[in-house]
């Protein structure tokens, strides 16, 4: 993301971000065979991992990412023209692609 932003000639600041609070799990109640105890503390969410989580800022004030990425104003470093799928990380490459708006 950092990478994207600097290409296109922002200011990018990381910060790490605080981790996510932890809700303490409810009471577990008395099991009877130890299949149903295995079943339980399997269920019972992970306090240990909490994943590494930044915040991501520019200093243009006027940086609105769903306006850039709509209007087609971001440059990926092939340059290409980020697409949303590309933002949000779910393809490693942007296919620029004509805009649903245009006719053919």
């Amino acid at each position: 993301m950092k990478q994207l932003l600097e290409y296109n000639h922002y200011t990018v600041v990381v910060i790490p971000s605080p981790p996510a609070k932890v809700i303490p799990p409810k009471p577990v109640p008395a099991a009877t065979s130890a299949n149903e105890e295995n079943a339980i503390v399997s269920s019972l969410p992970s306090s240990e991992f909490s994943p590494e989580t930044f915040t991501v800022g520019v200093t243009d004030v006027a940086f609105n990412p769903i306006n850039a990425i709509f209007g087609r104003l971001l440059k990926a470093p092939g340059g290409h023209i980020v697409t949303l799928a590309y933002w949000q990380q779910k393809e490693t490459v942007s296919h620029d692609e004509i805009p649903y708006f245009y006719s053919l």
